[in-house]
């Protein structure tokens, strides 16, 4: 009588033990794909989707809400979002800059800074600071201007009569 009983609780131990192994060994072949993976966005849903295999739902949420909101933004709200303003998405913000290669827009307010450098409110709600006060570079409200990347990661903000200046990113 005892055999049966403990020959069942061999087959109910092994059996799982056995499944687990085999998705413990899938679920590492998969990771290993998450990895190799280059896009940070790509790499995170690649795990979000091996975690909530694993049924962790907390670790799910948390991550998908990060990466849910590094692709609400547009082209245009990514364009210049490096440095203090980025903090600690400067390098995913880097690839993923590629896909604007410059950005026009209205200037809505015009404001200076103690030494003279220009802030620029855009109609995009972005703000751009001056880097150096240029006596020769004009700008009004009103005025639409391109806002382009340029060399080491800075970026130059071009005026209507086609002066440019170095800016950086506020906001």
């Amino acid at each position: 009588m005892k055999k049966p009983g403990f020959l069942a609780f061999l087959v109910t131990a092994i059996v799982p033990s056995t499944g687990m192994l085999a998705a413990a060994g899938e679920l590492q072949a998969t990771l290993r794909a998450c990895v190799a993976e280059q896009d940070p966005v790509k790499r995170l849903a690649c795990y979000d989707r091996e975690v909530a295999r694993i049924g962790t739902p907390a670790a799910v949420e948390g991550a998908a809400a990060t990466a849910g909101a590094a692709k609400q933004m547009t082209p245009e709200e990514r364009f210049g979002y490096r440095g203090a303003v980025a903090k600690g998405d400067i390098e995913q913000t880097r690839r993923s800059n590629s896909d604007l290669d410059e950005m026009q827009s209205t200037v809505t307010v015009l404001t200076k800074r103690p030494f003279g450098e220009l802030i620029v409110t855009l109609a995009n709600g972005q703000v751009w600071a001056q880097k150096l006060p240029d006596a020769n570079f004009s700008l009004a409200v009103g005025d639409a201007v391109t806002v382009k990347p340029a060399a080491l990661r800075s970026y130059l903000l071009v005026a209507p009569a086609g002066r440019s200046t170095r800016v950086s990113r506020l906001r």
